[in-house]
């Protein structure tokens, strides 16, 4: 078991390449399925999986640009009223990844988008068409807290790993210190001797 974790973990890529193939093949069951309606709907269904998928092939590369796609993406689907399917996993998986290793603008971006995000969805397709407007509201705080709570577990990420990264720099210049402190008081015993 501990040779496939370090086997994936050597090829991040490869691993993201995988869950992206994946991705797109849910989509495209969705699409054959019968989910979108037949026309505009289906043909623009066809990019935003493509696009969906390469966000989450290439997501550990490219965060920023990833992030930029992503949300070109989400701009299609709400201007081509395309409804979200399975592929828009991507933009939860987008969040997490810009929130860790991303820059800082990219990660507010994120969060800024995924908070928008449930509501602009909400807005263009209601869950349930005509429905009163608490319930519109509670539907759109739950489809949120799924992106706010990635966002906070990469950011808290990215927290952590800075702090050990610190402490490691600061055991390294402690260590230094040390060396050259015990050559200081070896080369001042060798001059009381001599």
């Amino acid at each position: 078991m501990q040779r496939l974790y370090d086997f994936l973990r050597r090829h991040p890529l490869g691993v993201d390449v995988f869950w992206a193939v994946v991705l797109l093949g849910l989509s495209g069951m969705s699409m054959v399925s019968g989910m979108y309606d037949a026309g505009r709907e289906e043909i623009l269904a066809i990019p935003v999986a493509l696009g969906l998928s390469t966000v989450v092939a290439l997501r550990r590369r490219l965060p920023e640009k990833m992030l930029l796609l992503a949300i070109a993406v989400g701009v299609l689907q709400l201007v081509g009223d395309v409804r979200p399917g399975i592929g828009n996993f991507a933009m939860l998986v987008i969040t997490f990844t810009v929130a860790t290793i991303g820059e800082r603008w990219a990660s507010r971006l994120a969060l800024i988008c995924s908070l928008s995000a449930a509501a602009l969805s909400q807005v263009r397709w209601e869950a349930e068409p005509g429905g009163s407007w608490p319930q519109q509201i509670f539907v759109t705080v739950i489809m949120t807290v799924p992106f706010v709570l990635a966002w906070v577990m990469g950011d808290s990420l990215r927290t952590r790993r800075a702090y050990f990264s610190q402490l490691e720099e600061r055991a390294a210049r402690l260590e230094r210190e040390r060396e050259a402190q015990s050559k200081v008081a070896v080369a001042a015993e060798r001059a009381r001797i001599a």
